[in-house]
């Protein structure tokens, strides 16, 4: 409900990288499934420790890299995208395609695994290695999470591990759905840098807290 949200959201935005968005989904689709599969075979004090440690690495890496330019970069790479938002912004940038794809069936698995969507593990990966500006690497990250929760949550039907309980996260899928309207908003409002911070503290302070949380 997020992920449909908020991909319609910054649709209106103007804000989404559609082609790169696609492509990252077809690796990253068999990755989520392969996801479910693991999850069962790992005990759940290693399931949070994993995951705390990942999002601590996403976030220091977020805040070791120098900020891109959202309106121009000269990075060279295999593929050159040109978008210009609903207000007329211009993102201009080169990336590689292949690193790209090949980069997104292990975050499929892992998002599967921890049951975080990908985002916190792409959208890093967009901004620091690939070259996205902060804003498209978020709106793109958000289309494709839509896709990969998609391809999980069948697998988890179909093998059983989800065969009630939906009427009790109705009401947390309606706050995110309405989450997923405000946050392109504010996004777009404070700007790409602000994001970028916002986005490593959180992970940092979230994988920090899990991690710590099995010593305890």
């Amino acid at each position: 409900m997020a992920g449909l949200s908020g991909a319609w959201a910054y649709h209106r935005l103007g804000l989404i990288d559609y082609r790169s968005a696609i492509a990252f989904a077809i690796p990253r689709i068999p990755g989520a499934i392969l996801g479910v599969f693991i999850v069962h075979q790992i005990s759940p004090s290693l399931f949070r420790i994993v995951l705390g440690v990942v999002l601590i690495l996403a976030g220091a890496t977020l805040l070791r890299r120098p900020v891109q330019n959202a309106i121009a970069s000269t990075r060279k790479g295999l593929s050159y995208r040109y978008i210009q938002d609903r207000q007329g912004h211009v993102y201009e940038y080169r990336f590689n395609l292949p690193l790209g794809m090949a980069a997104n069936f292990p975050v499929g698995t892992l998002s599967s695994l921890l049951g975080i969507g990908g985002g916190l593990i792409f959208t890093p990966f967009a901004i620091t290695v690939l070259g996205f500006p902060t804003l498209i690497a978020t709106a793109t990250s958000v289309l494709t999470l839509v896709f990969t929760t998609l391809a999980a949550l069948v697998t988890h039907v179909t093998t059983g591990t989800f065969s009630d309980g939906a009427l009790r996260i109705l009401p947390v899928a309606l706050g995110m759905a309405m989450g997923g309207q405000i946050g392109p908003r504010i996004a777009r409002r404070v700007g790409g840098i602000f994001v970028k911070r916002l986005l490593a503290s959180t992970l940092m302070g979230i994988g920090a807290s899990m991690a710590v949380s099995q010593f305890l």
